[in-house]
Parts: structure tokens; sequence; C-alpha cells
């Protein structure tokens, strides 16, 4: 959940809060996926691929 959090630029509470359900949403509607606010395997590699290279763990 950190990861994703720090991916999307909020607070790294490691908690599924408001805010990354929120956030998740938008990265769920930008890449066309079922918008859920849930990291699931295909949201967290649409994470992945916002990331610069240099910020992939």
């Amino acid at each position: 959940m950190r990861t994703a959090q720090r991916a999307l630029q909020l607070d790294e509470t490691g908690l599924m809060d408001d805010a990354t359900r929120s956030a998740l949403r938008g990265v769920q509607r930008l890449f066309k996926l079922p918008v859920t606010g849930v990291l699931d395997r295909t949201t967290a590699e649409a994470l992945d691929r916002l990331r610069p290279p240099s910020l992939r763990e």
C-alpha cells in the first residue's frame, strides 16, 4: 500500500483511506479500468506505468 501511495504522491500511511481510494479511482478512469478504488493487480500495473523508471522499485 505504501508503494501505491508513494506513486500517487499521497501520505504513506499504509492504510486504505479515502484519499487513496479516490486516487486509485482516478488512475482506473485514466486507464479505462473498472473503477473500484481497490488496488488490484491491473491497477498496480497501471500505477507502475505512471512512475518514471528511476522511481520504480
